[in-house]
């Protein structure tokens, strides 16, 4: 579940292979998917569909990102309900990371998004936590893919054991819920050091 600025709860309804949205009066209505039917197909309303929705999460633009777990990618959902596959391969799951349309991702689960709209991925079927920025790149930044287990280190020297929550704490660090270790983790916000140039001297 994730709440919109004026107060609408999304909901991933995974079972169901729909996306629902539910008012701040409590009407429940169907956003995006067709009961029971599963799928990848893209579209607008009903005509898209899901298999296995699971994290959602909203941008500042009001567009809906969703991770479709069993299709092993992420889903984007305009304001007017255009469905378009946004990352990784529909139902080609392994770890491959670059650019959103070679990127690979296995049983994608909760999402978070901070405040410069970067995306984190807990992607839990290969046990790291992933990274889309705002220009379309997927990046692992903890965790070694396809490895499990409970070591805390510097980037890919952790490991994790299917991760599957994911949130963005008010200092910028990630939470994790690091689910068969039954632990929960700090991934620290990683920062970068450049060297400004002092004009005054020279």
């Amino acid at each position: 579940i994730t709440v919109g600025a004026n107060g609408t709860l999304y909901v991933a309804d995974s079972g169901n292979q729909l996306i629902r949205k539910i008012s701040s009066g409590g009407l429940v209505t169907t956003l995006a998917g067709s009961p029971d039917n599963w799928g990848s197909d893209d579209g607008v309303g009903p005509a898209a569909r899901f298999n296995g929705p699971v994290g959602v999460v909203l941008d500042d633009q009001g567009n809906l990102f969703v991770s479709d777990s069993f299709n092993h990618t992420i889903r984007k959902i305009t304001p007017d309900g255009m469905v378009s596959t946004w990352a990784g391969l529909p139902g080609v799951d392994g770890w491959v990371d670059g650019k959103v349309t070679t990127a690979k991702f296995c049983k994608p689960a909760e999402l978070a998004m901070d405040r410069r709209n970067d995306l984190f991925v807990a992607d839990s079927g290969n046990h790291v936590i992933r990274k889309i920025s705002t220009d379309g790149n997927v990046s692992t930044i903890t965790g070694r893919a396809g490895v499990n287990g409970p070591t805390d280190g510097v980037n890919g020297a952790a490991r994790l054991f299917n991760p599957y929550g994911v949130a963005v704490a008010p200092d910028g660090s990630l939470v994790v819920a690091d689910a068969y270790n039954e632990l929960l983790r700090t991934v620290v916000a990683p920062f970068t050091l450049t060297l400004q140039k002092n004009e005054a001297n020279g």
